[in-house]
């Protein structure tokens, strides 16, 4: 069966998600009766993303073959990795936004592992923490490792599901390097003591100096 051309599919999930990003900007504009009309777009981009780097996944895994043709760094797919803090209790939408945002961030992890292209040593943008389910993410200046953005997100998220996948993509990409050559197991040691505990940002040492949270 004939399928559409992979980077038909990379230019839908691209438009996709900078749709989802201008209705999150737009929504933070409404007021009155637009507010409703609003939050559908919010929802209906944030489908739409997710459903188009399912596509990318699923050809990755699928169909190797059409993505190998094709000039496509997957790497840039971890700016999207930013963590995102759990909605009020009551909040429907906003649950069922939490919930496509993480399902995305784990069609992206999957992608990665199944490609032959990351490079760990390659750089992207960064997003901070998201303030809310429809809030739109703020570009971290200047640029990150991929590395340096998974670990990141590994040691502050509090999502299992994220968790598991990224600390499962490490592990195949850091085994294979010269680092963990004489034993692969011992990425779980050092994954184990990346600290996890975040400290506010008013945090001060017995002597009055300032901690920064060791997570980032």
């Amino acid at each position: 069966k004939r399928v559409p051309e992979f980077q038909v599919v990379v230019a839908l999930a691209q438009k996709f998600g900078e749709g989802a990003a201008g209705a999150v900007k737009g929504k933070d504009k409404d007021t009155g009766g637009e507010a409703g009309a609003r939050q559908d777009n919010v929802a209906r981009a944030a489908l739409l993303a997710e459903s188009s780097t399912r596509l990318l996944w699923l050809y990755h895994k699928y169909l190797p073959s059409l993505v190998a043709e094709s000039r496509f760094d997957v790497g840039k797919l971890l700016q999207n990795l930013a963590e995102v803090s759990q909605p009020e209790e009551g909040d429907e939408q906003g649950q069922a936004l939490v919930g496509l945002y993480v399902l995305r961030q784990l069609h992206i992890i999957r992608l990665i592992q199944e490609s032959n292209d990351f490079v760990w040593s390659g750089k992207a943008g960064m997003y901070k923490l998201l303030t809310s389910p429809s809030a739109c993410p703020d570009k971290v200046p200047g640029s990150r490792t991929h590395l340096h953005i998974l670990l990141t997100r590994y040691a502050n998220t509090t999502i299992p599901a994220v968790k598991e996948a990224i600390e499962a993509l490490l592990c195949r990409v850091l085994s294979a390097s010269v680092l963990f050559q004489h034993d692969p197991e011992e990425i779980y040691l050092w994954l184990a003591a990346l600290p996890s505990t975040g400290r506010g940002a008013d945090a001060e040492s017995p002597d009055g100096a300032r901690l920064t949270d060791e997570r980032t």
